[in-house]
């Protein structure tokens, strides 16, 4: 599949999309966000939110009204890429204006004055023009939460209830800095069982590149808790050098970094060390305060024998 967002009369209209992929849904089709460029809605995409089919046609698209504006003042609207929201037709877009916008992915309304055709749009940062950030969403049960990180702003998350976000944040954290708005995003959870959910976060030491990274480990459900992070125990989990735009992956019990060190470096749970990851509600694996006499759960590593053994009463 080869597709051009600016053909050779045009320009511009990158999808770099501050290191997110590309989304697609259950039939196939392509999502992709474009940062500064021409747009006609014709043949050139700046500035916009771009639905293909499997074979590389524009079947859909979003241009906010304002694209003129936000290349004037190098505002790339594509400066985070689109979210697929799971179970629903909504799809989360925006970009440096810190403006988080909710589309309907199945009529994305094209170009429309004062961008009627959206589903719901809040001022998600302190500061427009300038709110370069990346984003990751977690989709638990009763509503999910997105996370996002604009530049020389606190961590914040804010949850979706009824196809809706509300606008204020659901927990923010005002104690991890970032020297650059570069940091890469994952979510890591047992499914959505809402006491298992981890928010990886990559920051830099400061605003100048090259710079040490700090990996980082927040609870889901309240970014203000910080779990752990790579710089907790001395130079035994050290990152190394940040990589901008560069995601965590996840897998198989462990978290793998990429570095600009020339490294990729892996985490997981030290072997034979006990250790609690979440406390939950038995019956409803919700997390909160635990009240006398209350029937838990513990989720975690090496806290009991590898084998089972049946409870004696």
């Amino acid at each position: 599949l080869v597709f051009s967002t600016t053909p050779s009369n045009a320009g511009g209209g990158a999808i770099w999309q501050g290191g997110r992929g590309i989304a697609a849904d259950s039939s196939g089709n392509l999502y992709f966000s474009t940062g500064n460029g021409t747009y006609d809605g014709a043949t050139s995409w700046g500035e916009s939110v771009v639905r293909l089919s499997p074979g590389g046609s524009v079947l859909d698209w979003f241009t906010p009204s304002e694209w003129s504006n936000l290349n004037d003042q190098d505002a790339d609207f594509g400066s985070n890429g689109p979210i697929l929201v799971p179970g629903t037709n909504l799809m989360i877009a925006g970009g440096k204006e810190g403006i988080v916008g909710l589309l309907d992915r199945t009529n994305m309304g094209h170009e429309v004055a004062s961008n009627g055709q959206i589903v719901q749009s809040f001022q998600a940062s302190d500061s427009g023009g300038l709110a370069v950030f990346n984003a990751a969403l977690w989709p638990v049960a009763g509503g999910p939460y997105f996370f996002m990180f604009a530049f020389n702003e606190p961590l914040r998350a804010y949850r979706m209830v009824n196809g809706q976000f509300a606008t204020s944040a659901s927990s923010v954290n005002t104690t991890v800095t970032n020297g650059l708005p570069y940091s890469g995003f994952t979510v890591s959870s047992n499914a959505s069982v809402p006491g298992s959910g981890v928010l990886w976060l990559t920051t830099a030491s400061s605003g100048t590149l090259p710079a040490a990274g700090t990996l980082h480990a927040f609870n889901a459900l309240n970014v203000a808790q910080e779990l752990w992070n790579s710089d907790m125990s001395g130079m035994r989990d050290t990152l190394g050098g940040f990589s901008k735009f560069a995601n965590p992956t996840t897998a198989n019990g462990k978290v793998f970094v990429p570095t600009a060190t020339n490294q990729l470096v892996a985490y997981g749970l030290l072997p034979d060390v006990p250790g609690v990851a979440s406390i939950v509600n038995a019956a409803s694996f919700q997390s909160s305060t635990v009240a006398p006499g209350e029937l838990i759960t513990l989720f975690g590593n090496n806290v009991g024998p590898g084998a089972g053994v049946a409870a004696t009463i």
